[in-house]
C-alpha cells in the first residue's frame, strides 16, 4: 500500500488489514443515544487520547441535529466498516510518509459521519478532500497533552477566566462545511453589550459560529496537510489568526497566519522552531475579540495575548 504525499496522489486501501489494535474514542457531538456501535473486545489494546479535564476548555457547542436518514446511516456504517478493517500498525507506519487514503465519500455522507457519535475513529483525525477521506492523524498522548496544556496557557493569557472569550475544543461551525480544529477562540455574547458593542458579522446569527482564532496541532500529519487546513480556515470571514503547530520530539515548529484577506491562498511561510526556554507568540486582543475601534478592552484583558508554545511541549514530551 502506498501513502499520499501532500495532495499529489491517491493510494488504494489494499494491504490495510485488521490488526489486534483498535481505536476506541467517545464522540459527544450528538445528544441522542446511538446503540448501533459495535462492542469492543476489552482484551484488545486501545489507543486513547487524554481526556480533557481543563476547565478553561468548554465542550464543542452543539445544535439541534436531525436524525440521520437511511442513506446517511448506510454511509456512516460504510465508513466505520472501512476503519474497522484497518491494520493500525501499518496505518501508523504509512502516516510517517503522508496521508492514508480510506475511501471515497460525498460531502453530505462525510458530514453525516462528522456530526454522528458512532465513529470508530474520531473524525478530527481525518479529512475530506475532493470526495476522498484521508486519515491524517492518530490519537496520541503527545497530541492530547499538548492541546490540553495549550488550552490552559491560552486561558491564563486572557487573565479573565474565559469571561469574554470561549476556548473551545474540536468545534465545527454549523454555517460552513464541518471542518474541525484542535482549539478555537470564540468571542462571548457579553461583548455584544455596551460598552463593547461587538456585532456579529453579516449573515451570522449564532455566537457559537463566531470563531476568530483556529489552532491546528499535528503529531503525525505533515506540514503539507497543515498548510492545506490553514488555507481552508482562511476562507472563513470571521477568522483573523490561524496557528499551526507540528510536534516532534526533536524539531517542533509552528506558523502564525494573520488573515488579512479572506478567500485567497495564504502566503507561504517557513516554519519557525519551538525552542526552550520559551517560544511566545503574540495575538492582538482587539482582533481576537473583534472589538470596534472605539470600544474599550474588557477589565483585566491584556492588549495582546502572550502564549508560550514551548511550555505545553515540555509537558507533552515528558
Amino acid at each position: 500500500m502506498d501513502a499520499v504525499h501532500g495532495d499529489d496522489s491517491v493510494p488504494t486501501a489494499q494491504g490495510l488489514k485488521r490488526s489486534s489494535a483498535t481505536v476506541e474514542e467517545g464522540n459527544p457531538k450528538r445528544s441522542r443515544t446511538d446503540n448501533s456501535a459495535t462492542p469492543t473486545d476489552s482484551k484488545q489494546p486501545r489507543i486513547e487520547e487524554k481526556p480533557s479535564l481543563n476547565p478553561m476548555i468548554v465542550p464543542a457547542p452543539t445544535a439541534a441535529i436531525p436524525e440521520p436518514n437511511q442513506d446517511e446511516l448506510m454511509a456512516i456504517h460504510s465508513i466505520n466498516q472501512k476503519i474497522k478493517s484497518l491494520d493500525w500498525k501499518l496505518v501508523e507506519k504509512e502516516l510517517e510518509k503522508g496521508m492514508v487514503y480510506l475511501g471515497d465519500a460525498s460531502l453530505s455522507d462525510w458530514e453525516a459521519f462528522v456530526t454522528g457519535e458512532d465513529q470508530q475513529l474520531k473524525s478530527k483525525n481525518m479529512e475530506w478532500i475532493d470526495g476522498k477521506i484521508f486519515i491524517v492523524e492518530l490519537p496520541s498522548q503527545e497530541h492530547a497533552t499538548y492541546v490540553w496544556e495549550l488550552g490552559r496557557g491560552i486561558g491564563n493569557a486572557t487573565q479573565s477566566q474565559s469571561t469574554f472569550v470561549k476556548i473551545s475544543g474540536d468545534a465545527y461551525q454549523t454555517n460552513i462545511r464541518r471542518l474541525e480544529p484542535d482549539l478555537c477562540l470564540i468571542p462571548r455574547q457579553v461583548l455584544g453589550r455596551h460598552p463593547y458593542n461587538v456585532q456579529l458579522p453579516p449573515g451570522l446569527n449564532d455566537w457559537n459560529n463566531f470563531h476568530t482564532v483556529k489552532w491546528e496541532v499535528a503529531w503525525f500529519k505533515p506540514w503539507a496537510n497543515l498548510d492545506w487546513k490553514a488555507n481552508q480556515w482562511a476562507m472563513v470571514d470571521t477568522v483573523v489568526y490561524i496557528i499551526c503547530i507540528k510536534l516532534d520530539r526533536h524539531n517542533s515548529s509552528y506558523k502564525v497566519h494573520h488573515v488579512v484577506q479572506h478567500g485567497v491562498p495564504l502566503p507561504q511561510m517557513i516554519p519557525r522552531p519551538i525552542r526552550p526556554p520559551n517560544t511566545v507568540i503574540q495575538l492582538d486582543s482587539r482582533l481576537v475579540l473583534h472589538l470596534p475601534a472605539a470600544s474599550p478592552l474588557p477589565p483585566n484583558f491584556p492588549p495582546q495575548l502572550d502564549i508560550d508554545l514551548y511550555a505545553p511541549l515540555e509537558v507533552a514530551l515528558e
